[in-house]
């Protein structure tokens, strides 16, 4: 081989290396800014779960206070009033007791379905919070009906004229429980079904290895 074509040779090598270096460097560019905006977006993905972290807070303790405001006050005191028998619904009848039952099981199971709302077991807590708020309700309709029912067929005393509505003040922000229950189980619906187009996205889109790595 002469000397001008070992010249040629190793300068078309040079040359190869040259590119090699270049496209390694273009790579490492493109990883590094790939790279820079999925650290962009986890603080944004960041910052966004805590923004819709403090609203879930905020509606579990929403959901707690109408509790304890109807079911553990207001229904803690129906259940005694009625198994005292101090809650007349003719001259000589009380009312029954199993609306007392409906009231006390109807206000645990709801307890218990706050504490799974906590613990971020929203379909769980949604459940528990439809069936306890159901069976405690069950028990109220039936109070509120009864006093409708004397209300309209009895004297009411002047000062007693707003019981009705007084009883609902008590008794029906119960509802409010399975409201915000609905409210934190559709956030987590979301919220589930967008992590899993992100990390199908993620995966879809993620760099394939570099052939020279690879090398």
């Amino acid at each position: 081989m002469s000397k001008k074509d070992k010249l040629k040779k190793e300068k078309e090598k040079q040359l190869n290396m040259k590119k090699l270096a270049d496209l390694e460097e273009l790579e490492e560019k493109e990883a590094a800014k790939h790279k820079e905006s999925r650290g962009a977006k986890k603080m944004r993905r960041r910052a966004k779960r805590g923004y819709i972290g403090v609203w879930q807070m905020l509606l579990k303790l929403l959901m707690t206070a109408a509790f304890l405001w109807s079911g553990f006050f207001h229904g803690g005191v129906l259940a005694a009033a009625v198994l005292g028998e101090n809650i007349y619904i003719a001259k000589d009848k009380t009312m029954p007791h199993w609306v007392a039952y409906c009231a006390l099981a109807g206000a645990a199971v709801v307890f218990v379905a706050i504490i799974l709302a906590f613990v971020k077991k929203y379909i769980a807590s949604f459940i528990g919070v439809l069936a306890g708020s159901a069976v405690y309700m069950h028990g109220v309709r039936y109070m509120m009906k009864t006093l409708k029912t004397m209300m309209d067929t009895q004297y009411v005393a002047p000062d007693q004229q707003n019981m009705y509505r007084d009883y609902m003040i008590r008794y029906y922000p119960m509802m409010l429980t399975l409201l915000f229950s609905l409210i934190l189980l559709v956030i987590s619906i979301v919220i589930t079904i967008r992590r899993k187009r992100r990390e199908k996205a993620e995966r879809d889109n993620a760099p394939v290895e570099s052939i020279i790595g690879s090398e």
